[in-house]
């Protein structure tokens, strides 16, 4: 493998640094980085792969861009509006530098596809914004032996760490600092609580300069650490990270296989009870005598709906016995994550309804 004139000419900057030059160039043009996520994070991440050269790059995403996605999401335009995030990037991408490979994968990250999808690759950077994916892809690279650069995004704040760093199972991965899913509620999405647009595109070149850092073994990467980001008082705070003891994925084999089924079943599940946006458009709700019914609350529906009654989450137990009379109910939310609640919450307390209800995939973040 060798470098072309023109990719000589492109990575000079590269080629003036001791600690890259053309020998490390060359190691970038051979790494393989998967990007999990097309977003905030994924949009600088992408760019900053790209531009330095890494030669083999694959991004998992299956979002469209909307107008909210403009307002940090810089690798889009108006006339992207309504396309595939990925189909977009890597067009662009492409023209940005022809000399690296970019492979897209129109899915979400899950349980059936995500231990083979790290196995290719040397390393993955987590530029997604929900939890589940979150977990799914530390347990991925846990179990596959892979590094995981991580960062996450909320209103002026951010972290990053380095997971699963060589030598692997002995260095802390995401469930040392937090050990579960948090509950509905707990914790809100960047999506829920708003993002200042600058904050994405720092961490997403962060991210890039770790993975950077741990292709090319120089500096040092922040394994077994965490950096807190506050952009409002302009303060950066590294801590040191020991490992969990009681972390689950160092569990004795027989509770590992027992965590993964546990994550299978609930990927399956969650499929079965999904609703895409483009498959309700289709449907006639009252002539097929179907209940639409947003359970966020009573703010949220009147800033935003799109039709249906509210029935707040909370409130959701006092009225489930009356959808019986409908031949479906669609629950949605800003995310999913309510809605999806609902639906389980249904399924306990009224099993005989489980076939007549539905969540609304992904929520309407996207419609505003």
């Amino acid at each position: 493998m060798k470098l072309s004139k023109e990719e000589e000419q492109l990575y000079q900057r590269h080629f003036s640094l001791n600690e890259i030059g053309k020998k490390g160039q060359l190691k970038l043009k051979g790494a393989k980085i998967l990007v999990v996520g097309a977003g905030g994070l994924g949009c600088p991440v992408i760019q900053y792969l790209v531009s330095a050269g890494v030669g083999n790059i694959g991004i998992i995403d299956d979002d469209r861009v909307s107008f909210s996605n403009l307002q940090r999401q810089f690798l889009f335009n108006v006339n992207d509006v309504g396309k595939f995030k990925i189909d977009v990037i890597k067009s662009k991408m492409e023209l940005h530098n022809p000399y690296v490979t970019i492979k897209t994968i129109h899915n979400k990250f899950n349980q059936n596809n995500g231990l083979e999808l790290v196995r290719d690759y040397d390393l993955v950077i987590d530029a997604t914004d929900n939890f589940e994916t979150k977990y799914l892809i530390n347990d991925a690279c846990f179990y596959s032996d892979k590094t995981l650069v991580s960062a996450s995004i909320d209103g002026f704040k951010g972290q990053l760490a380095v997971f699963n760093a060589f030598p692997y199972k002995e260095t802390v991965n995401y469930r040392d600092i937090f050990p579960n899913i948090p509950a509905e509620g707990e914790c809100n999405t960047c999506a829920e609580n708003g993002v200042i647009g600058a904050l994405p595109g720092i961490l997403g070149t962060m991210q890039v300069n770790e993975a950077i850092k741990i292709i090319l073994n120089i500096g040092k990467p922040l394994k077994n650490k965490i950096l807190f980001i506050d952009l409002l008082e302009m303060q950066f705070q590294k801590y040191n990270i020991e490992i969990d003891p009681d972390n689950i994925l160092r569990a004795n084999k027989s509770d590992r296989i027992e965590l993964k089924t546990e994550i299978k079943e609930f990927l399956s599940q969650e499929e079965a009870f999904l609703i895409s946006y483009q498959e309700l458009k289709e449907i006639d709700l009252s002539r097929e005598n179907i209940l639409l019914v947003d359970v966020r609350n009573s703010s949220e529906f009147e800033k935003f709906n799109i039709g249906g009654i509210n029935i707040p989450l909370d409130e959701l137990k006092n009225e489930q016995y009356h959808f019986q009379e409908f031949k479906k109910v669609i629950f949605y939310c800003q995310t999913g994550m309510r809605s999806y609640q609902a639906v389980q919450e249904i399924r306990n307390n009224l099993p005989n309804l489980t076939n007549k209800i539905l969540s609304l995939r992904d929520g309407i973040k996207n419609l505003q």
